[in-house]
């Protein structure tokens, strides 16, 4: 899907900070979700950067939930609560996504160089954040939660909005032996792999999960893909993002 670059995302300011929102989204009105870079003054320690992120927001850090972290070696989750985590928030770190229906529990990602993908039913005001990989892409993990939200919410997937953002390239190089594991686990896709002058395969990872949505039932019109060459470039060139959503 093409988009407008123009119209696809909301900047907004804040002193000297600048952040984003996806305009789409952002028309719904029920949520709010910011994209801005990790800046230089944000440190990992002691989690001052979630706590900046939650004075700049006027987030309960209490109520939190995180994606941080994330590579091919690990995943680390992390709530901070003044409850029990699932009274408001179901986690899932085999498909990395943190899912919440309750208002005011800010789901946020802390990545590099990955996909991002929000989903969101409007109808029953579930959001989901997920972060995604080569080889959750291969697992299909997308459709995975999909499921997963309509067995725990009665989320139908024809109501979904999603909205996948790439930081980083989309098209991943591999090797013969990957390629066809993909062309296994994966029906018509070859608009979804090309080969560069030299020879090498590449794979579109985002016209891929694309792919895994709709064989699971959502609606092509209800998802936006947003390439990392689309993005600002405070965004597409920052070494960390910060990725957050909140029910209203």
């Amino acid at each position: 899907m093409e988009n407008n670059k123009d119209s696809i995302l909301s900047v907004h300011t804040d002193g000297d900070i600048e952040y984003y929102s996806i305009t789409a989204l952002e028309e719904l009105g029920e949520i709010e979700h910011y994209i801005l870079p990790k800046t230089f003054y944000d440190k990992d320690e002691e989690d001052a950067d979630f706590f900046r992120l939650c004075t700049l927001f006027d987030f309960n850090f209490n109520k939190i939930v995180t994606i941080r972290n994330f590579n091919y070696e690990s995943i680390e989750i992390n709530s901070y609560k003044d409850i029990e985590v699932k009274a408001f928030t179901e986690t899932n770190s085999n498909v990395c996504a943190i899912t919440t229906n309750v208002r005011k529990a800010p789901l946020i990602i802390r990545n590099k160089g990955i996909l991002n993908v929000i989903i969101y039913d409007p109808g029953k005001k579930v959001v989901s954040l997920a972060a995604v990989n080569m080889q959750q892409t291969l697992d299909k993990a997308l459709k995975a939660l999909v499921l997963e939200l309509n067995i725990k919410y009665n989320s139908s997937p024809l109501d979904l909005k999603v909205v996948m953002i790439s930081f980083g390239q989309s098209k991943v190089y591999v090797d013969d032996n990957t390629s066809n594991v993909f062309k296994s686990n994966f029906h018509n896709i070859n608009h979804c792999i090309s080969q560069t002058d030299e020879g090498l395969e590449q794979v579109d990872i985002c016209k891929i999960n694309i792919a895994t949505l709709l064989e699971v039932g959502v609606k092509y019109e209800n998802i936006i893909d947003i390439k990392n060459k689309e993005l600002p470039e405070i965004l597409a060139n920052v070494e960390t993002i910060y990725t957050i959503i909140n029910i209203k």
